[in-house]
């Protein structure tokens, strides 16, 4: 309930801390997708994993 008051009252904050939730875990899941790319020994999709996970932090 607090939060909906919040998101009325505020709703530029709201939509700048979505953003920073969406950035935050773009970067955590390219990170461990080229951590996976890396670590895998001889798959068929490693290269498409590291490409995934290029440009999930890019």
């Amino acid at each position: 309930m607090v939060a909906g008051v919040l998101a009325l009252l505020l709703p530029v904050g709201v939509v700048l801390a979505f953003a920073d939730l969406v950035s935050a875990w773009a970067i955590v899941s390219g990170a461990l997708m080229l951590a996976a790319a890396f670590r895998l020994r001889r798959a068929h999709a490693k290269w498409l994993l590291g490409l995934g996970g290029v440009l999930s932090l890019a």
